[in-house]
C-alpha cells in the first residue's frame, strides 16, 4: 500500500475517539489495527521485532 503510514492512520484514530461509547471505540481501533496490517511497514515492524533487530523503513 502507498500513501499514509500505518502510524499515521493509527494516531489519527486516536485522536477521534473522544466522545466515543466504549464500544465505538473498540470497534474502531480493531477496524484500524486490521487495515493497518496491510501496510508494508506495519508488517516490516512485527517481523523485526520477531526477530529482535531494528526495522528497515527504507
Amino acid at each position: 500500500m502507498s500513501g499514509r503510514s500505518a502510524g499515521h492512520i493509527g494516531k489519527r484514530a486516536f485522536r477521534d475517539q473522544p466522545g466515543e461509547k466504549p464500544d465505538q471505540s473498540y470497534s474502531r481501533a480493531r477496524r484500524v489495527m486490521q487495515e493497518n496490517m496491510l501496510w508494508d511497514d506495519t508488517t516490516e515492524g512485527a517481523v523485526a521485532l520477531l526477530e529482535k533487530r531494528k526495522p528497515d523503513r527504507a
